[in-house]
């Protein structure tokens, strides 16, 4: 049976409805960054994670397993706005820093990541392949919520997370979450599932 690694996080991957607090620890990715409005570039993005995460997945098949393999389902995509430094700001779409992500079991290191890549171009060659890269990430202490229904509605439930942060006297500490976790392709649009998620950090005031 092929192992699914969001059963093993399950307040992460399946929340509750409405506002919750986790705690989201280190775990790699693959990733592709790109700048500005999200458009058709967020496909290509997508295409290329999705192409190198199977081959991860059936690398039996093309003789680079990698010591610690295990079958494993594919996570879903995910997403980052904004960054570290330039936190997201949903009115300022030009100056995005954008980030699509798939999540991958440990035993997917750098040397075993640079096969793949290596596998996928010889397929692919029309992808942008080496623009991905392997990246641990460790958000820590995050307000999430699971947002159902339409992606143009996604603001409304932005605000109410911006508001319990306020009331709780927490700040965006890294760049703002989503993770897909339906096909907006294959399900009603009042269906579709989305986690909303921004890491925080408590508020300091100035003792001035």
């Amino acid at each position: 049976m092929k192992k699914d690694l969001r059963k093993e996080r399950k307040n992460l991957y399946s929340p509750k409805a409405g506002i919750s607090e986790v705690d989201v620890p280190r775990m790699r990715f693959i990733a592709v960054t790109r700048k500005g409005t999200v458009d058709k570039r967020a496909q290509e993005a997508a295409e290329i994670l999705f192409e190198v995460s199977y081959a991860a997945s059936m690398s039996p098949a093309e003789e680079i397993q990698p010591e610690g393999y295990y079958e494993y389902e594919i996570m879903p995509l995910e997403a980052l706005f904004g960054s570290r430094d330039v936190l997201f700001d949903p009115r300022s779409r030009d100056t995005w820093e954008w980030t699509m992500m798939v999540r991958q079991p440990e035993f997917v290191n750098e040397r075993f990541f640079g096969s793949l890549k290596e596998s996928v171009e010889r397929h692919n060659p029309e992808l942008d392949v080496r623009s991905a890269y392997l990246v641990d990430i460790e958000e820590g202490r995050s307000v999430q919520k699971m947002h159902i229904g339409s992606y143009r509605l996604v603001k409304e439930s932005i605000a109410e997370m911006l508001t319990y942060m306020e009331d709780r006297e927490y700040v965006a500490n890294g760049p703002f979450h989503e993770i897909y976790l339906t096909d907006p392709g294959r399900v009603d649009e009042s269906n579709i599932r989305t986690i909303l998620r921004f890491p925080v950090a408590p508020r300091v005031f100035d003792k001035r």
